[in-house]
């Protein structure tokens, strides 16, 4: 996800998304990092639990070199969401062409009552921190 230079549009430029094995998906992140480049910041979910730190943690070790960072969600999804959401629905948001944005927007219509809510989640997240100064950035 990235943005204009007057932060006004915003627009989400990848998605990858998919079932994955741990493995899997940390060689996905890994690949991702390599092809974003160092200038893209990384954030990485950390679950509550000394498990969520720990795979935080790990992540961050494997990712030496880029701009990574962890981060914990506080308060609902939808609330979460709403920032995006409103974007969205007022055209500050826009999609580079590609063959993701069909099952993306579905998901983004169905929400909150869709059987998977991950890519709101990751895309709401994204919004909020470019919204709050970043220029570029990917969610693990």
């Amino acid at each position: 996800m990235g943005h204009d230079r007057d932060f006004k549009v915003f627009y989400v430029i990848d998605v990858i998304r998919g079932r994955f094995s741990p493995g899997e998906r940390e060689e996905k992140i890994a690949s991702t990092a390599r092809l974003d480049g160092t200038s893209c910041s990384i954030r990485i979910p950390q679950d509550p639990g000394s498990a969520g730190k720990f795979e935080a943690y790990y992540l961050i070790g494997q990712l030496q070199g880029y701009r990574a960072f962890t981060y914990r969600d506080e308060g609902s999804k939808l609330n979460r969401a709403d920032p995006f959401a409103a974007q969205c629905e007022h055209g500050y948001v826009k999609l580079v062409e590609a063959p993701w944005n069909a099952v993306f927007v579905e998901e983004l219509c169905a929400f909150p009552n869709a059987a998977h809510d991950d890519q709101v989640d990751a895309a709401a997240t994204a919004f909020r921190a470019l919204s709050q100064g970043g220029s570029r950035l990917v969610l693990a």
